[in-house]
């Protein structure tokens, strides 16, 4: 079985570096986690934005489905 992040790899190789560097400097650990924050909040806003386009196609829906029995109500009332 081949492995995935194989040391003689350019992949192994980059991570490898990447993970000492990390290890070894305050400053990358730092602009790291600031990255994370900003992405973590990034994400979080976009799931609120999508939450926020399907709450009001959800409550148009429902309002026009109450209007269309409304004005169906209507009509069979005044075909009485």
């Amino acid at each position: 079985m081949k492995r995935l992040f194989n040391a003689s790899s350019p992949l192994g190789i980059a991570l490898t570096v990447a993970g000492v560097v990390l290890a070894l400097s305050p400053e990358a650990r730092k602009s790291v986690r600031q990255l994370l924050v900003k992405g973590t909040a990034a994400i979080l806003g976009m799931a609120d934005q999508v939450k926020n386009v399907t709450t009001g196609a959800a409550t148009k829906a429902t309002e026009s489905a109450s209007s269309m029995m409304e004005n169906q109500n209507l009509g069979s009332e005044n075909n009485e």
